[in-house]
């Protein structure tokens, strides 16, 4: 399926080329908006609902539709479309009738890369975080980078940043396999899962598609590489034919290890060795949980590639105030600690209860299961992991536009509340806050899990400012 990805040069800097994007709108899609609009292309593009991220794009000159009409797509010479645009789509419709240039948005994204010094960042976990730490490190080692992120990088006030060297970090996207079609000069690897099994028929296949992924390194790049992840030990046995491999561990030595990891609330603080040079160096995070301490090793270990100074490194993981949605913390609910994560396999849910225990409090999760082909392929791994956190609110399945299944939310739900007699199920989302009144107690922590909806409830909650029970 891949194969109907092509990397024709798109001119990144063609002044006045007007560019419509299909679902504008989509953290995929946003960025490279921006960056083109900031390049001097004639952009505009439509999604189907009003959105804050569109006021944004606006002010940099886009123009945003609200709906999917086929006027909207006027005289475009390019048309941006992504896996999530369906073929009946009247946009999509008039582009073809029009003969329209088509890009797929990974398209896009490699034509960009691929001409550049790309640093692309891969995974089932992490991408986001790490994506974005290593574009701050960047920064402030001034090898100004252009980057593209999946999410809102606090210290850029944005999904991207625009610059003006060679270097592009960009987040990959293994769910469509369009992560196959990038050149790296350095390639991160952070761990490979039994995720996107929609699109892969089984593990074998999902590694075979990481192993095309590291076959692109360009000659002389280098491989970042997570050596405590056996699947991604695999995939590198199996496919890499890099030179430069550079290993990252925390719990063994590797070229970039690290001991004495403190975790705090809030912050974590390790030293990290780097067997190249024989040294060693202390490095303060301000995000919380173990689990970072790994993504930052492998953020510094690209860095310190590319040139970065270990001033400059200290310097990004403490300018580092991570990412939207990722152990975000919102405000208070009726005296509760509101935190908003994306977690939505049951690996990211388990490190983030992890994360989330180390604050000392009670904690009260809410989740809403992502895709109906994830939660049944996923379904027992679903029911271990809910059915150990405790006070724990599952609603219905956010559906991402598949089609209903048999499995539901109130299936697993059933299914947890075996193992776990705290758990109770509530279908409707805007049900959930009269619940929570009856569950949470000041010192509470009330984590909003998922990918879809949920974090519009959790933001909704806060903005209504709640005092009383």
């Amino acid at each position: 399926m891949i194969d109907k990805y092509n990397t024709n040069l798109f001119p990144w800097n063609c002044k006045n080329a007007k560019c419509f994007f299909c679902g504008v709108g989509g953290v995929g899609m946003n960025p490279m908006a921006h960056l083109l609009a900031l390049r001097g292309a004639d952009v505009s593009g439509s999604d189907c609902i009003e959105k804050s991220v569109l006021d944004d794009l606006r002010a940099h000159g886009v123009k945003c539709f609200v709906g999917h009409e086929a006027e909207n797509v006027g005289d475009a010479d390019v048309f941006i479309y992504s896996t999530a645009i369906k073929q009946d789509n009247p946009e999509l419709i008039r582009a073809k009738e029009k003969n329209i240039k088509l890009l797929h948005r990974a398209e896009l994204l490699a034509n960009l890369v691929n001409s550049s010094r790309g640093v692309n960042i891969a995974g089932s976990h992490g991408k986001t975080t790490v994506s974005a730490l290593t574009a701050v490190i960047f920064d402030a080692a001034e090898l100004d980078p252009t980057a593209v992120v999946g999410g809102y990088i606090q210290k850029f006030n944005a999904y991207y940043k625009n610059g003006e060297s060679d270097w592009v970090v960009v987040e990959t996207d293994e769910s469509d396999g369009s992560f196959q079609i990038f050149d790296s000069e350095i390639a991160v690897v952070l761990n490979i899962d039994t995720d996107h099994m929609d699109y892969y028929e089984d593990l074998n296949a999902l590694i075979k598609a990481f192993g095309k992924f590291i076959s692109r390194i360009k000659p002389n790049g280098s491989l970042v590489y997570n050596a405590d992840d056996e699947n991604v030990k695999r995939t590198i046995a199996e496919y890499a034919a890099c030179e430069n491999l550079i290993s990252c561990s925390v719990i063994s030595p590797a070229d970039y290890s690290v001991s004495n990891i403190k975790l705090n609330k809030h912050s974590s603080e390790f030293i990290v060795h780097e067997s190249k040079t024989e040294s060693e160096f202390k490095i303060t995070l301000n995000v919380p949980g173990e689990h970072n301490v790994l993504n930052a090793v492998q953020a510094i270990a690209a860095a310190r590639i590319a040139g970065a100074s270990v001033a400059a490194v200290q310097k990004g993981c403490e300018l580092f105030k991570g990412v939207d949605r990722r152990f975000q913390f919102l405000g208070k609910f009726c005296g509760a600690d509101i935190i908003d994560d994306y977690a939505h396999h049951p690996r990211e849910i388990e490190v983030t209860l992890q994360t989330a225990k180390a604050l000392g409090k009670k904690i009260i999760t809410v989740f809403q299961p992502h895709r109906y082909t994830r939660t049944e392929k996923l379904f027992d791994e679903f029911t271990d992991v809910l059915g150990k956190t405790g006070e724990l609110i599952l609603t219905e399945i956010y559906s991402a536009g598949e089609t209903p299944a048999d499995v539901t939310g109130e299936t697993l739900y059933n299914s947890v509340r075996e193992i776990n007699d705290k758990a109770i199920y509530v279908k409707e989302l805007n049900n959930i806050p009269e619940k929570l009144k009856e569950m949470i107690s000041p010192d509470s922590i009330i984590l909003f899990l998922g990918a879809g909806t949920v974090s519009n409830l959790a933001h909704g909650i806060v903005e209504a400012k709640e005092d009383k029970k």
